[in-house]
């Protein structure tokens, strides 16, 4: 069966395209034309320009919605079991957020005691699953599906370890920003995205931005890549903390280019050899959609 996974790039401008035809993979990306920055004509331009220049179809089909398309949030609820517990979980939801019901929402179970359940609750907007449906509707795609950043990329990262059992916190470094996924017991539990990436490195920060009691003296000047590595070594600690891991080992993602100016310590560089799916990690993600956590992926039809 072929497979395309889409995404747009919001920091350049592109609607993005990984595919792979008779076990063949390839990327390919469009600019988005001018006036179609909304999420369905972006998309309806880009899968126009695809579908007319590859013969593709029949193919099964994913969305991969940025990161700020998708909220997340951590729940901590009385250990009920069976509806009980489903109904407190939409109560919890119910009472954060007063517009609930226009979510499509996932739970994943975080830590599980005799007396509180954790879980972490992802919240998709319904009318973005409507638009991005209202665009795949022209084509006659055998599945359409929609996820999010953070999902495709924890896939991507477990079935590059080979879907092995692992507590992580993953920094996907790209270009213009930096995707974190925090990883326990091979599920995603929570991320964040930074809006910068190696467009920053080499670059130094006066003492002035940095919190007090981190300033050495008022003339340092701090490399920025040094800077990056120990707020994610500080984001490891909290996420330890939080989500009750034993162990949380930090790994990098980052091109050939800056790997060097990062000073890793406990820290792992994570290489993947090809390097269309090093950068594009979140599209590798959704065509290898085993790894995904139960309910992360949203039918499309």
């Amino acid at each position: 069966m072929n497979k395309i996974a889409i995404t747009i790039d919001e920091h350049e401008h592109k609607i993005k395209i990984l595919y792979t035809k008779k076990n063949v993979l390839d990327l390919v990306s469009y600019d988005i034309p001018q006036g179609s920055a909304d999420l369905c004509n972006a998309l309806r331009a880009g899968l126009s320009a695809f579908t007319d220049s590859h013969d593709i179809l029949p193919a099964s089909a994913v969305f991969v919605l940025p990161n700020n398309y998708a909220v997340c949030d951590y729940i901590e609820i009385p250990s009920f079991k069976g509806k009980k517990l489903n109904e407190t979980l939409d109560l919890e939801i119910a009472n954060r957020y007063k517009n609930s019901l226009s979510f499509k929402i996932a739970f994943v179970p975080i830590n599980i005691q005799k007396v509180r359940y954790a879980y972490a609750a992802f919240l998709i907007r319904r009318e973005h699953i409507e638009t991005v449906n209202g665009a795949f509707k022209p084509y006659k795609f055998s599945s359409k599906q929609i996820g999010f950043s953070a999902a495709t990329t924890a896939a991507a990262y477990l079935d590059l370890c080979d879907g092995k059992k692992q507590n992580v916190l993953f920094a996907d470094i790209k270009p213009t920003s930096i995707d974190v996924v925090i990883i326990k017991d091979s599920m995603l539990t929570g991320f964040t995205s930074l809006p910068y990436g190696e467009n920053i490195f080499g670059q130094t920060v006066a003492p002035s931005f940095l919190p007090s009691h981190k300033r050495a003296c008022s003339d340092r000047k701090f490399d920025v890549a040094d800077r990056i590595m120990r707020s994610l070594d500080e984001l490891c600690h909290v996420a330890n903390e939080k989500y009750n891991m034993d162990i949380l080992s930090l790994k990098i993602n980052v091109s050939d280019k800056y790997a060097e100016m990062l000073s890793l310590n406990d820290a792992e560089r994570f290489c993947v050899k090809n390097d269309t799916i090093a950068r594009h990690l979140e599209l590798y993600g959704a065509l290898t959609s085993k790894y995904i956590t139960k309910d992360l992926l949203f039918d499309a039809q």
